[in-house]
C-alpha cells in the first residue's frame, strides 16, 4: 500500500454551469474562479456566457499576477470578499471565511477544511516531509526532507512507516517555517 496518493477531491458543484444555478436560485452567495491573466480570455468568455444566460453580474477584478471573476446576483455584497482576497498571508482562517463568504453550508465549509488540512501543512509555502527518529525533534535532527506535490498521506498506510520513526511536515518557503511542525498519527496530522 503506497503511503502518498494522489489527491481526489470530489467538488462540490461538479461543472460552472451547476454552481451559477446554484448562485442564480440563491443557495450560493457568488461563485469566485481565478484565472491566470494569460488564459482570462479561455476562462472568461464560456463563464461569463452562463452567466448572462441566468442573469447573473459577473465582474472581474485584477489581483497580482492573476485575475478574479465573482459571478453574483444583482446586489451581491463583493468588496469583502475582495478585500478576504488581498489579505496576506493566506491562512486556514481565511480560507474558512473565504467558504463563508461564498455561501458554503456549514458542512461543506467543514469538509473542505477537513481536506484542506489534511493535503496542506500551512500556505505560504511547500509541504515538506520527513521521517525522524521516534522521540527526535524535526527541528533538530538531521533528516532529510522531501515534497509530494499534488499527493496526500493515505492515512491507511501509516502502519507501514517503519517502526521507530515518525513522520513529520512543515510549510517551508525557501530555507523559512511559515507553519508549525506536524507529526503524523493514526488520526492524522496533530
Amino acid at each position: 500500500m503506497p503511503l502518498f496518493i494522489t489527491e481526489k477531491r470530489k467538488p462540490v458543484y461538479p461543472t460552472v454551469a451547476s454552481e451559477l444555478a446554484a448562485v442564480a436560485r440563491g443557495a450560493k452567495t457568488i461563485a469566485f474562479f481565478a484565472s491566470d491573466a494569460r488564459e482570462l480570455d479561455d476562462d472568461l468568455a464560456p463563464i461569463t456566457k452562463l452567466a448572462l444566460r441566468s442573469a447573473l453580474v459577473t465582474t472581474v477584478a485584477a489581483r497580482g499576477e492573476g485575475v478574479d471573476i465573482f459571478v453574483h446576483r444583482a446586489g451581491a455584497r463583493i468588496a469583502p470578499l475582495q478585500k478576504l482576497l488581498s489579505a496576506s498571508p493566506w491562512t486556514f482562517a481565511r480560507e474558512a471565511q473565504l467558504g463563508r463568504l461564498l455561501g458554503y453550508s456549514a458542512t461543506q465549509r467543514a469538509a473542505w477544511m477537513a481536506a484542506e488540512r489534511h493535503a496542506y501543512a500551512g500556505y505560504g509555502g511547500v509541504t515538506h516531509y520527513a521521517l525522524v527518529p521516534a522521540g527526535k525533534s524535526p527541528r533538530t535532527t538531521k533528516a532529510l526532507w522531501f515534497t509530494q506535490r499534488g499527493k496526500v498521506i493515505d492515512l491507511r498506510a501509516v502502519r507501514t512507516i517503519e517502526p521507530g520513526l515518525v513522520m513529520w511536515r512543515v510549510a517551508l518557503r525557501g530555507d523559512t517555517m511559515v507553519s508549525q511542525p506536524q507529526r503524523l498519527t493514526s488520526r492524522g496530522w496533530r
